[in-house]
């Protein structure tokens, strides 16, 4: 938003629109492979956060389209600032649980309960030659 209110281009909007569509398919990715109440809980907070965010956002892009830039600017630099901080600790947060579940199921692995065969390949391949030649004969 602020190279926006910098140069008046609205390419950067367009650009910060992506970056919205692009977190928003992450925050919904996230939300379904929450399993955890720790994970649900924080992910509910980010999307909360987020909201307050893309709301202070869209506040500071109208002042500043009605011309008042300062009442714009001050949005940014105090409002939005706030917000953003909080949502980005909130997603540190969730990446250390992640994290930490990772490190649990990797304490959890034990490669002895994975049942292992010996697997002969002969009769495999035998079996693909036999349908590979029944197909070369009915051609």
């Amino acid at each position: 938003m602020s190279n926006y209110f910098l140069d008046g281009d609205p390419v950067w909007l367009k650009k910060l629109e992506e970056k919205k569509t692009n977190f928003l398919d992450w925050l919904n990715k996230a939300s379904q492979a929450a399993l955890t109440t720790p994970e649900k809980t924080i992910i509910e907070a980010i999307n909360l956060l987020y909201k307050t965010y893309e709301s202070e956002r869209y506040r500071a892009k109208q002042l500043y389209e009605s011309g008042k830039a300062r009442e714009a600017k001050n949005i940014l630099l105090k409002d939005m600032w706030g917000a953003f901080e909080a949502l980005y600790q909130k997603c540190e947060d969730y990446i250390r649980i992640v994290e930490d579940l990772v490190f649990l199921a990797k304490l959890d692995y034990n490669p002895d309960n994975i049942k292992k065969e010996v697997f002969d390949f002969i009769p495999f391949f035998q079996d693909i030659e036999k349908r590979a030649q029944t197909l070369a004969t009915q051609k």
